[in-house]
Order: C-alpha cells, then structure tokens, then sequence
C-alpha cells in the first residue's frame, strides 16, 4: 500500500506542477467570471442564474475531461519515451502497482480542481443569488407596494437553489382504443396490404436515396420484403406506433369546457412546509394574438371534493408553473384536474404528457451540487483509466485522440444511438449500410457510458435530486465497473509490454 501512496503522490505533485493545469485554471477563472458578469438569460434573476449554472456547469466539466485525458495518455508514453520507466521498473515495484499508482495520483488532482471548480461556481451563484430582482428594484423605488408578491425572488428560492424529486403523470391507458382502431382498419384495408403499400413507400424512399429517383420498385421487390416474418412483424409495430401516437394525441386534447384529468403516483408526504411545482406547457389549437391563455386547476380528493386552485394566465410559448398545495398528497397520490375555461379565445389545447412534471423539494442545493460533483469526478475516474489503458500501449498522439472520441462519444451517446437505430428508420427497409453502423454504434455506446443521461447539470439548473442512489450505482455498476475493466485491461497489456531489447 505505501508504494502505491508513494507512486500517487509523486504523480499528483508532478501532474500539478505541469502548465496544463494552470492554464485549466486561467481558462475556467475567466469563464465563470465572465458568466457570471454578462449573461442575462431570460431577463429574470431565475434565467440568470440558470444560465449561469448551465454553461459554467458544462465549461468545467469538458475543461476538466480535456485535461484528464491530456494527462492520462501523457504519463506513461513521456516515462518511456524519457526512459524514466527504467528507473521504476528495476525498483521492487510491480507494473500493476505503478499504473494503479498513476492512475490515483491523476483522481487525486482530479478531486482537487473539481473541488476548486464547483466552489467557485457555487460561491458565484450564491453572489447573483443576493443581487436583487426587478420587482425589488421598483419596490425599492416606491413604485410597487411593501407586501408586493415577487415571483421571481419566489423562483429562485423554490426553483434553483433547491433539490426536488420529479414526476411524470401515469400515462393514459389506450390500448384499448389501438386495439380498436387496428382492428378498423384490418376489415376495411386489410393489414397485409397496408403493409405492401408501407414497404412500397420504404422501396421508393430507398431509390430516391440511392439517386434513383425515377425508378419504381416492382413487385416483386415488394413480395420479397413481404415474405420476411421479421419485417412483416416490424412494419406492423410501425403502423401500430403511429396509431398509437394519433391516439395519443386526440386524447390529450382538451376542448373548451372540458378537463384532462391528471394522476401522480408515489409521491411521499413532503417533509418541507413548500408546496409542490406543477409544470407545463399549452398548445392551443389557435394561438391568441397576446400569446397568454386562461387555465385553471382543481385538485381533487375522494374524500373532501375538488378543491379549485388560484386562476392561471399562462404563456402559450414558455414553461407555466402552478403551485399546489402540500396537503394535496393523499395517500401517496395527487390528482389534478385541468379545466379549459377560456372561452375568449375559444380553442382546445393539447398537452404533451411528457411536458408535464410534479416536483417536491426532498433535499438541499448544497447537498445537490455535492452529489453532482461526484457524479463528475466518476466520469474523471473513467476517462483516467481509458487514457491508461490507451497510454500503455500506443504512442501520446494516438493515445490522445483516441480518447477524445471516447469523451465525443460519450457526451453524444444518445444521438449516435437514435440516428443508427433502424427500428425507427421511415422507410422500414434495412440496408446493409444501416444494419452494420446499428450495431457497431450499439456495440460501442455499450462500452463508452451515456454522460448525456442523469447530467449533473441538468439537475442543478432544474433545481432536481441527484439523488445518492444514482451516484452509488454509478460507482458500482456504471462508471465504477467500466473503470476497473479499463484498469485492469491496461494492467495486463503494460505488463506484457516489451521495455527494452537485450542487444548481444
């Protein structure tokens, strides 16, 4: 254990020493101030600060990864390319030792700057956080009366500095209703040829993309494709895909003296004395020409009836946000009415099930944004350990774009994912460009971990949880697993590494 220490602390000293890190320093000092100086975001003091935590947020993570894997690939291709790993190897100190040495002493400074770089973006946060509000301005001016309700001040405290859990409706069971419509459209269409006439589309869309435009599948092309189970199987989920999504959307719509009603299910009794943040977004069918809307809510309990809630005048075109009361959990549940009592503008208005969010606060800014740190330094533990494992056996350049592509990756893992997915492809026919580039991004965003999903920042910005939980499984069996494997992989291929040659 104390040469693995010695190896470490040697190596974090070094690595400190190195330009790298303080021109990591340099660059995130005057990216925060910056930030925090000149960006207005929305024009409110909740946008601002959002903004600020957003891009400061995002800033310091990628700085932090650029320098992680700079070093990480430098180390051990500068030991042997200045024949430093002589000296170590003939020193009672195994190969296994010395990478896993490196490799802490590099968390180590990673823990340091990450510290340095969230303390600093909390300290300025709480700074625009005592910088006053508009409506504070103007009562200061005389202009707005002493007891004046700021509901930017109000979003602030409730919505930023803050961790809530968050939410999402149960989901309107329409089965049924697919079932039926499928079905409808069996007896009068026929589902074989609703699938002929989709393939054909597919076929057409293929010749078009293989400049081909004027040329018509024939039919044969189309019984062959039609003569595939698999295909057959998935054309008809795509036909049921998009009568469940026409579906979908004719029963979220809500006509004028209508309501939509709305249920969250295991929601705990909240601890704080806050009410809780219903948010959404309207889509009216007809926009009105002051792009406001009048809503109103009902909570509703078997028990002691519906109860309506204060009258909303929301923005067709931002986030709307209305409080609820705490009392309105029972039983682990809250239901909510959505009544469309606009009648001036006399329209029905949509909702996207997935824009609307319950939340509750359940914790502390500070306790949040401590959570998100690690969350970040697991990603740094990551990243040393794949530029140990690419530094043991390839040269710094080599080393070092390699794993930049695996950063690339793993912030753009999602998107790689969905644009190789061929499942989602229109045309439904599977090319072999298609089929190989699915499974080959399959493949690698199966190694390189998502860190687009649970971001850290996200969840500061959005004032949600992070909760422990995530950062154990992270640990344990997300980046903690990967880590190892990329430590142990490395291990194994520095130790059968050839130094140096015995010339006769």
């Amino acid at each position: 254990m104390r040469r693995l220490w010695a190896v470490a602390r040697e190596t974090f000293l070094e690595c400190l020493r190195t330009r790298i890190v303080l021109l990591f320093l340099m660059l995130l000092g005057t990216c925060v101030i910056l930030m925090a100086m000149f960006m207005e975001g929305d024009g409110t003091l909740k946008g601002r600060i959002q903004t600020f935590l957003s891009y400061s947020g995002s800033a310091a993570q990628l700085l932090l990864g650029l320098v992680t894997v700079f070093l990480a690939t430098s180390v051990i291709t500068r030991d042997v390319q200045r024949k430093y790993i002589f000296l170590v190897a003939s020193k009672p100190l195994s190969r296994w030792q010395y990478i896993v040495g490196r490799w802490a002493g590099l968390v180590m400074l990673d823990a340091l700057l990450l510290a340095v770089s969230f303390g600093a973006i909390y300290g300025f946060a709480q700074y625009l956080r005592a910088q006053p509000t508009r409506d504070e301005l103007r009562r200061a001016a005389g202009l707005l009366p002493a007891n004046w309700l700021d509901r930017d001040r109000l979003a602030v405290e409730s919505e930023v500095f803050t961790a809530r859990l968050r939410f999402k409706p149960r989901p309107i069971d329409i089965k049924p209703l697919v079932d039926q419509r499928m079905n409808e459209l069996d007896q009068q269409k026929g589902m074989d040829n609703l699938i002929k006439d989709r393939l054909a589309r597919g076929l057409r869309v293929r010749n078009v993309n293989e400049h081909r435009p004027q040329e018509q599948p024939s039919q044969q092309e189309i019984d062959e494709a039609f003569a595939d189970p698999a295909t057959r199987q998935r054309v008809r989920a795509a036909i049921a895909g998009d009568v469940t999504k026409e579906i979908d959307s004719a029963v979220t719509f809500v006509r004028v003296g209508d309501k939509l009603d709305f249920v969250f299910e295991n929601v705990p009794t909240p601890s704080y004395d806050e009410p809780l943040y219903l948010t959404y977004k309207l889509h009216p069918r007809k926009t009105p020409e002051n792009r406001t809307f009048h809503s109103s809510w009902v909570v509703y309990d078997k028990d002691a009836g519906p109860r309506p809630l204060y009258p909303q005048s929301d923005s067709t075109e931002s986030v709307n946000t209305v409080l609820v009361p705490p009392d309105a959990v029972r039983h682990n549940q809250v239901s909510l009415w959505y009544l469309n009592a606009d009648l001036d503008v006399n329209t029905p208005v949509k909702f996207e099930m997935d824009e609307v969010t319950l939340l509750i606060r359940s914790g502390s800014f500070e306790g949040n944004i401590a959570r998100a740190a690690a969350i970040v330094l697991l990603r740094m533990m990551f990243l040393a350990g794949i530029g140990f494992l690419f530094g043991a056996f390839l040269s710094f350049p080599v080393a070092c774009l390699t794993c930049l592509l695996v950063l690339a990756v793993g912030f753009m893992n999602g998107f790689i994912q969905e644009a190789t997915n061929f499942e989602m492809a229109y045309n439904s026919v599977v090319t072999p460009t298609l089929f190989v580039s699915h499974y080959l991004a399959a493949g690698l965003c199966a190694i390189v971990p998502d860190f687009g999903r649970n971001s850290p920042v996200d969840c500061l910005v959005d004032g949600e949880i992070m909760p422990g939980s995530a950062v154990l499984r992270e640990l344990g069996l997300g980046l903690g697993l990967r880590t190892w494997a990329a430590l142990a992989l490395g291990c194994v291929i520095f130790y059968r590494r050839e130094l140096a040659r015995v010339q006769v």
